[in-house]
């Protein structure tokens, strides 16, 4: 895989839906690509590395916030 960028961006997201959601916004918010994301205790912890520009991943990181606050504001104590 070839890697473009000199930027790391790391998302920490509880539940493994939650992740599928968020990341899938940060993608297409700006030209990034997933480098890893594992999963742990079960798919409750998931952590995912983007890879990119800096002005790129950081745009990605940006869009994580706004799907985020929607998620905890439908699911309350998620």
């Amino acid at each position: 895989m070839k890697r473009n960028g000199n930027a790391i961006g790391i998302l920490e997201i509880n539940y493994y839906a939650n992740t599928v959601f968020v990341v899938d916004q940060a993608l297409k918010a700006a030209q990034v690509e997933i480098v890893s994301c594992h999963k742990t205790l079960g798919g409750r912890m998931c952590h995912t590395v983007l890879a990119g520009e800096t002005s790129a991943v950081y745009a990605a990181m940006e869009a994580y916030v706004f799907p985020l606050i929607t998620l905890i504001s439908r699911c309350g104590s998620c």
